[in-house]
Parts: C-alpha cells; sequence; structure tokens
C-alpha cells in the first residue's frame, strides 16, 4: 500500500484478511509474472537503445563546444542587454515607438566587456541645424573611448563624399592618441598606446559566407586586400550591409617608402615624432548600392583587432618584384597565416569591440550660387583657404588663465575681409573655443564668446562655419620633454582637405594672425599670382604647391600706446610697457618685417621655411601636416604604374619641379602678425638700442625712413631715431597704398552694420586689459 503522507496520521484503509483465498493467491502469482516479464522487456529494450542514446549525448556535446569555441582573438558572444525580452511564440505586446537610436562604444579591454552611452549622439541631433551637420560638436573627443580600449580610433569627424571613381563613401578622420605623451617619461602610455598605431597598418581579409577569414593579399578578396575595419551601414530598421574599409593614403606604404631603413615605430619612451604622416588616420567606407545619404543612415566600425608591426609590412603588390624586404633588410615581409593562424571574425557577433551607431548625415557640397563663378570647370571653386581659430585662445606652453589671449574675434573679421578682397572664393572657419584649453569662460556675457556671429557677418556662400571642439591634447612647447601634439588643428586641417578640399583647384591653410597678398601690382589677386607660377612650372610636371616664407612681423612703435597692470608692467619706469591700439587693423600695425629677413628670404632658398604656409592642389597632395605637404598622390605610385622601369623606394620622395617658393618681390608675401605681450617690451631701452646692451630680441618695430635699410657692416652703432633706438624692419609698400585702405573701407562698412560697434572699441588699454585677466580681477584693478 502506498505510504501515508504522514506517520502519525490515522489510516481509514480498508484491512485485508489475514488469510487470503485461493483466488486470490492465483491472481497474486499471475500479476507477479507479469510484471517480470514487463521488466525484462524493458531491459532488453534498454540493451537496444544504448548505442544510439550514446550517439545522441555525443553529438549534443559537440553541438555545445562549437557553440563556445572561438578564436583567440575574438571575443565570446554577449548577451544583448538592449533587446527586450518576450515569450518564444508569442508576439511582443504593442508599445509606443522605439527611441532614437544613440552612438555607442563596445570595449575590451584585457578581456572585459563594458559599453559606453552617449544619448546625446543621435542622427536627428548630429544631422540637423547646418548644412552637412554638427557632429564635430557631439563627438567625445576629450575624454574618448580609445583610452580605455586602444584598438578604437579617436574620431574626430566622419561624413559622405564622393569617391573619385564615381561611387559615394563615408570618410572618417582620426588622430592618432600614442603622439598625445611620448618621451621618457610617458613610457607606460606609450606601451598602452601601441594598438593606436595598428591601425594604420593594413591586413588582408577573403569572406567565407558571412565571416572574414585573414589572408595574405594575393588570397585577398579584390575589396578587402588592404584595409583595417569592418564597416557596417544600417538603417533605423535593421537593415545592414557589412563592407571593409579603404585607405586613401596608404599610410604603411608611404612609411616604407619614406623610412625604409627604420621601423614603423620606436619603443615606448623613444621619440618617433618625426613621423609626421602618422598623426592624423584618415580611411573611408564604401557606400553600397542603394543607400541614401539624405535619409536616416548609421555607421558601425569594427577594428580587426591585431598588434602593430613593429618591423613587416603588408605592402605586396605595391612594391613589384625582387623586393621582399623588411624595414630591417630580412627577406620575410608579413606572413599573417604564420603569426596568427587561421584567424576570423563574424560582424554579427554583439560582442565584437566596436563603435555603434555613428550617424552619417548628407554630403555637403558647393550650392549653386558658389558653383557660378566656374560652371564649367571641373570644380566650383579656384582658391579657397581653411582656418583653425578660436575666441580665446593660448601659445604653446601656456596654462595660466591670464596668459589667455582673447582677440580672436577682431582678428577673425578682419582675416576673412582680408582674404575675400585679394581673391579667395571661399572661407572654411574652424571654431575652437569650446576646446580652448583652460581659458575661462566670459564672466559678462553668460558663457564663452565662439566665433558664430562673426562668421555670420559674412554670406554662406562666401563662409562656411563648423563648430569644432575638439580639445588640443598636448599645448606643450616643441622643445619640450614632452613635446606639443595639437591634435584638434592637425585634425581640422585634415577634414578640411578631404571634406572641401574636392571642389578646389586650390587651398591653403592658415592662422587668423597671417595675411596672404599680392605684391607685385600687375597682380590684381592671389588667383592671378598662382597661374603665372603655373605657367613658368617647367615641363610637363603641374604645379602642386606654392611655398611662402615667412618671419614674424614686429608691431610699430607708432600704432602702439603705453600699457599698465600690477603684475609685470607697472608704472615706474622711464620706458613703461606697450600694447598696439585698437583702432588700426592688425595688418597694419605689423606691417613691419626685419630687414635681415628680407635678405635673407631671398639669399637662402632653405630659411624661413620651418615657419612657412603653402597653398596647394588637393587633387595632388593627400596628407598636410600644418606647414609641410607630407604625403602626395606621385609617393604612393606603385611598382605597376612604373613597370618600364625599377622600382627605387624614394622615386618620389620630393619630386623635381612640383613645388615652388613665392618671391615676395615679385609675387606674393605671407604676413605673420603674431602679437607680444607687453612685459617682452619692457626691455626695449636696450635689447632696441643703437647699440645693443642686453639680452633677448627686441620686440618693437622701427622702420626704416623710406622703406630703405642702409645699415653699414662693420659699424659700431647701428643707425636709428633721434631716442636712441635702432631701425629694424621694413614694410610692404603695396599694404600701405592699396589693401589697408581697401580693408578699412570694408571694416567701416561692416562696422555700421553692427550698429556702430567696434570690436574692442573701448581704446588700447581697457581691450588689452580685457584680454588678458578676468573680469573678476579687473574690478579690483580698475580703480
Amino acid at each position: 500500500p502506498p505510504r501515508l503522507p504522514f506517520p502519525d496520521a490515522p489510516d481509514h484503509r480498508p484491512k485485508p484478511s489475514s488469510l487470503p483465498s485461493a483466488a486470490s493467491r492465483m491472481t497474486q502469482v499471475s500479476l507477479r509474472r507479469v510484471a517480470a516479464d514487463s521488466r525484462r522487456r524493458a531491459g532488453s529494450t534498454c540493451r537496444r537503445m544504448l548505442p544510439f542514446l550514446f550517439l545522441l549525448h555525443l553529438g549534443l556535446l559537440l553541438h555545445l563546444a562549437s557553440r563556445f569555441r572561438r578564436p583567440a582573438t575574438v571575443p565570446p558572444a554577449m548577451p544583448r542587454s538592449d533587446l527586450p525580452e518576450t515569450v518564444v511564440g508569442r508576439p511582443p505586446p504593442l508599445t509606443k515607438a522605439p527611441p532614437e537610436p544613440s552612438l555607442r562604444a563596445f570595449l575590451r579591454p584585457n578581456e572585459s566587456f563594458s559599453i559606453l552611452e552617449y544619448p546625446s549622439v543621435t542622427w536627428s541631433a548630429a544631422c540637423s541645424g547646418s548644412p552637412g551637420g554638427v557632429l564635430p560638436s557631439l563627438l567625445p573627443t576629450d575624454d574618448p573611448p580609445c583610452d580605455r580600449d586602444p584598438y578604437l580610433p579617436w574620431i574626430h569627424d566622419l561624413f559622405p563624399a564622393p569617391d573619385g571613381a564615381g561611387g559615394s563613401a563615408v570618410y572618417i578622420v582620426a588622430q592618432n592618441r600614442r603622439r598625445c605623451d611620448t618621451g621618457p617619461g610617458n613610457v607606460e602610455e606609450m606601451r598602452a598606446r601601441e594598438p593606436q598605431l595598428a591601425l594604420f597598418q593594413s591586413v588582408s581579409l577573403r569572406r567565407e559566407g558571412k565571416k572574414f577569414v585573414l589572408t595574405d593579399v594575393d588570397g585577398a578578396d579584390e575589396d578587402a586586400r588592404h584595409t583595417r575595419f569592418l564597416c557596417r551601414f544600417h538603417g533605423p530598421r535593421g537593415e545592414s550591409v557589412v563592407v571593409p574599409s579603404r585607405f586613401p593614403v596608404p599610410y604603411e606604404y608611404v612609411h616604407y617608402r619614406k623610412k625604409f631603413q627604420h621601423v614603423f615605430f620606436e619603443e615606448a619612451g623613444k621619440a618617433d615624432r618625426d613621423n609626421i604622416w602618422l598623426s592624423t588616420l584618415v580611411f573611408s567606407c564604401p557606400a553600397p548600392a542603394g543607400f541614401d545619404f539624405g535619409e536616416e543612415l548609421y555607421l558601425d566600425l569594427i577594428p580587426i583587432r591585431l598588434p602593430a608591426r613593429p618591423r613587416s609590412y603588408n605592402v605586396s603588390r605595391r612594391t613589384g618584384r625582387g623586393d621582399g624586404r623588411n624595414t630591417m633588410g630580412e627577406s620575410d615581409m608579413w606572413d599573417p597565416v604564420a603569426e596568427h593562424g587561421r584567424w576570423t571574425v563574424d560582424p554579427r557577433d554583439p560582442g565584437l569591440a566596436r563603435w555603434e551607431n555613428l550617424p552619417v548625415c548628407g554630403v555637403h557640397g558647393p550650392s549653386e550660387d558658389e558653383a557660378a563663378p566656374r560652371p564649367d570647370a571641373a570644380r566650383p571653386f579656384e582658391l579657397t583657404a581653411c582656418t583653425w581659430a578660436a575666441a580665446s585662445y593660448q601659445n604653446r606652453g601656456q596654462d595660466d588663465p591670464l596668459s589667455a589671449w582673447s582677440d580672436g574675434r577682431r582678428r577673425l573679421r578682419e582675416w576673412i575681409s582680408l582674404h575675400l578682397l585679394v581673391g579667395f572664393e571661399h572661407l572654411y572657419v574652424y571654431d575652437n573655443s569650446r576646446g580652448a584649453v583652460n581659458v575661462p569662460p566670459d564672466e559678462g556675457k553668460g558663457g564663452q564668446l565662439t566665433l558664430k556671429d562673426v562668421a555670420e557677418e559674412f554670406p554662406s556662400s562666401r563662409v562656411t562655419y563648423i563648430d569644432w571642439p575638439a580639445k588640443v591634447c598636448n599645448n606643450n612647447r616643441n622643445f619640450d620633454k614632452n613635446p606639443a601634439e595639437r591634435s584638434s588643428q592637425y585634425a581640422a586641417e585634415a577634414d578640411c582637405r578631404w571634406r572641401y578640399g574636392r571642389y578646389t583647384e586650390w587651398m591653403g591653410s592658415f592662422d587668423v594672425d597671417e595675411y596672404i597678398f599680392p605684391t607685385n601690382k600687375k597682380f590684381k589677386n592671389m588667383k592671378e599670382v598662382l597661374r603665372d607660377l603655373d605657367a613658368m612650372q617647367a615641363g610637363t610636371t603641374p604645379l602642386e604647391a606654392v611655398t611662402f616664407k615667412s618671419s614674424r612681423a614686429m608691431a610699430r612703435v607708432e600704432f602702439m600706446e603705453p600699457f599698465y597692470n600690477r603684475w609685470s608692467c607697472n608704472h615706474q619706469v622711464e620706458y613703461p610697457c606697450l600694447a598696439p591700439r585698437a583702432d588700426p587693423p592688425y595688418l597694419q600695425t605689423f606691417n613691419c618685417n626685419s630687414h635681415q629677413s628680407w635678405e635673407k628670404k631671398q639669399s637662402e632658398p632653405r630659411s624661413f621655411l620651418r615657419a612657412s604656409k603653402q597653398i596647394y592642389r588637393p587633387a595632388a597632395v593627400l596628407a598636410r601636416f600644418v606647414h609641410y605637404s607630407v604625403v602626395k598622390t606621385r609617393m604612393v605610385q606603385t611598382f605597376h604604374k612604373n613597370a618600364n622601369r625599377p622600382w627605387p623606394r624614394d622615386w618620389f620622395l620630393n619630386p623635381f619641379g612640383t613645388e615652388t617658393v613665392a618671391s615676395e618681390r615679385f609675387h606674393a608675401a605671407l604676413l605673420h602678425t603674431k602679437d607680444t605681450k607687453p612685459k617682452y617690451t619692457l626691455n626695449r631701452a636696450r635689447a632696441c638700442g643703437r647699440i645693443k646692451s642686453g639680452p633677448g630680441e627686441c620686440a618693437v618695430g622701427f622702420p626704416w625712413p623710406g622703406n630703405m635699410a642702409k645699415e653699414e657692416e662693420g659699424a659700431e652703432e647701428r643707425p636709428g631715431n633721434e631716442e636712441g633706438f635702432a631701425y629694424n624692419c621694413l614694410g610692404h609698400p603695396r599694404l600701405e597704398e592699396e589693401w589697408i585702405p581697401k580693408l578699412g573701407e570694408v571694416m567701416r562698412g561692416m562696422e555700421e552694420r553692427r550698429g556702430g560697434t567696434r570690436e574692442g572699441s573701448e581704446g588700447g588699454r581697457g581691450r588689452r586689459l580685457r584680454e588678458m585677466v578676468p573680469s573678476s580681477v579687473l574690478q579690483n584693478f580698475t580703480a
């Protein structure tokens, strides 16, 4: 009988008789026989099924093992935390529309896993408000995810544009985070950031179904021979296409040609900062057919997580036959299979490190009004320029708020006006005001001033404004143990070249204290200067870049006034500090170059090139670094384009005849009007005297009479004025006669349109004080 549920419960079941009948005994015997037969048959069936059960369990174990087996470099799958939980077989309940996708960064440092959310970076926020969108102002450039996972690119901007081959692509502009902190004191940082250099090196992939497999160049797919990222385009409804990225600048190949006797990068703690072509990373994602850049579109970037190669190069099919050496002269190039075996990546794996939901805005090109001057030309513009500027800023090596300059708005207004006068057809202003280093906000106007309203004083057909708040990652001096890396400036210049360079024949990149203008009266504007220089080009090689030498100009003493403060310029001195007045334009105040610099520029071909600037052809120059065109199209030509002659590595390092230096006497000049702190004018009695008696250079300009230098060699005294100051500079005559009067007319007209107010019109002393110190300090001093 069955057990009772509780041992002490009363038993109400009927009691069987103590002496069963004969019939009941036979029934029990029959039941026992039936039970024995059933057990015997069941045992026989189980013994027959044992092999089948063994195979079933073995197959199940192998299936589970295959699901959890992954290559060493690919992280295990992680559950999607953002997917709603639903009952299997039952449709999800009706809810409101899902939220708009926002930017996310998936990180895998040291095999851990984390997700960074950026809810304010959405497609509607990034792609509205201005032509081309405002994505650079929203990206997390100051606290980037690459500080936690260095395989993610440090993105500053991305935009769609024609790829030059009849299609379109999304171009990504990023910076090399490893260059931000270098030198002996940053060994650990440099070692941790080595993957940032790996992103400049290409790998080769081939498709196997939905996966990508690492291979050599010969075994790779045509569009994946030299790639580094998997680009996943997708819309808001989940449809997606995956394509390999491309390098418009083959950085590894360029480095191989420039410095084939050196490794790709130095060990941590050693300076490889002269590899300036590895500062900015530009790559593209080819747009799949059928995607419309005018609609809501997103991009995911999945980096190929392979370590940096300091010695071996993936440059096959570029160098030609018989040139299979690496940087150390060894015969073996990079062998991906030997180093990594069968390495695969599945872009569907949700546990991969990646950028997700990067908004892709529409193409921003010239409007119909802008293209009117050159309707039949291949490019709408003949001459344009870019500038990276801020309302307030600091020079290299300055981190004290009291040392900040706040004249950026006035300088930009004057810079735009002058360059439109001398023939530039369009100007692009990258405003770094919100990223200026340690600059205090303007307390009197409720927030830090920007350059937006200044740029909007000009027609949008002539000036394009880009909010660019990315901070400079290292503002030290160049000779510091941890030298400067002005990352924001370098990225802005590359962004301007790749975003807008395709629409112009010539392009320049200048600071707002640099003015370029024709000096020879036979040229009405800078376009005529460039046409003349191009016509002078020898042979069939086209001119690719024009260099304009520069030396720092000095403020002319007649346009300066006394300046006082309690820190470094007190009033109890015979010669007080001087500061430029507020009323004359900077162009006039600083029209005073050292006469020695005039002579050196003409007599020494290599002089003053370190501070020079260029106007270049974007179609011929692929990468620039402030003063230099570091990568040209001729440098990236491969063996196949030179098959009729040997392939020397350095054949196109410096192509003869593709660059020229403009003559200040016969063509044009670049005037550098960088200001000087008033405290550096305090020693002018010794530094600027006719007999120099003190240390330092003279920071005040004393023009030669008649603009003619007559200094005699070997004379004990230098010619000078009655006050004992030596003449030391010469001006540009055409500036005084033509360009400064024209600039004055333009500036007065703009002042009238603003209601009669002038930037800094309260007087030189007040203006300079407000430029140098916060208003809270001024309140204690003005009394």
